[in-house]
């Protein structure tokens, strides 16, 4: 059976608005809902996250995972806080999963004052063998700081005892840095060359979400999700165990 994976940056639950300060409670809610409904109708086993908040006094002041957990009914979700420490805020990656998943941990980069990126990694249980899945979120601004990011990823995967799928916002395409992550790290991903745009708002488009996979597994399938749930599209996987 294979393992079907989505990745989704939710904007903090602003959908396409400009700001999630401008936006009542009442409306990341629904927001958040519109996304339940395509969780729903894609049916991933796991759900990978960015830009997903806690508690927060810009987005409503409610655990968006949560929600977002029971109104799809995962039953097992994990987030990690990735703001800076004195923002104030909570709000980070995150993994939404149909079935328990075991080592659950959370890693800001915090490579500078303003980082507000890292990843959270936790182990899925199949009946082929376990894999551990990782959302991360890559900085939008500097190269150099992503360098910095990526290495922190290559350290901690590049003994990895489980095969790896990195799932996320990388806010780069294939020549700009995955490439080197992926041949570091031995990972492959479904046909990079190609143009499947996932950042529509940009001029020119740009693929910048992306599944990286160890060796171990292979895409069956791969597509970008057409519905504009935030400024971002969702991407959906399915791998195969070799």
């Amino acid at each position: 059976m294979p393992i079907r994976l989505m990745s989704l940056n939710i904007a903090h639950g602003r959908r396409m608005g400009p700001n999630q300060f401008l936006q009542s409670g009442a409306r990341i809610r629904r927001n958040l809902t519109a996304i339940a409904s395509v969780v729903t109708r894609e049916k991933p086993h796991v759900l990978a996250v960015q830009e997903a908040d806690g508690p927060s006094v810009w987005s409503g002041r409610f655990d968006h995972v949560a929600y977002l957990a029971s109104e799809a009914s995962y039953p097992w979700h994990f987030r990690g806080n990735h703001a800076p420490p004195l923002s104030g805020l909570d709000y980070g990656t995150a993994l939404l999963s149909t079935e328990p998943m075991t080592h659950a941990r959370s890693r800001p980069f915090h490579q500078n004052w303003r980082d507000a990126k890292g990843f959270v990694e936790a182990t899925l249980d199949t009946a082929s063998g376990s894999v551990d899945i990782v959302s991360v979120h890559l900085d939008f601004l500097r190269r150099e700081i992503r360098r910095r990011q990526m290495l922190a990823l290559y350290d901690r995967f590049e003994q990895a005892r489980r095969p790896v799928v990195l799932l996320g916002d990388f806010n780069c395409q294939w020549s700009s840095g995955i490439a080197e992550l992926a041949a570091r790290l031995d990972l492959h991903a479904w046909h990079p060359h190609e143009r499947r745009p996932t950042y529509p708002s940009h001029r020119p488009l740009m693929r910048i979400d992306w599944a990286l996979a160890s060796p171990a597994l292979s895409f069956r399938d791969y597509r970008v999700v057409p519905d504009h749930l935030s400024d971002h599209l969702g991407i959906l996987v399915e791998l195969d165990w070799r």
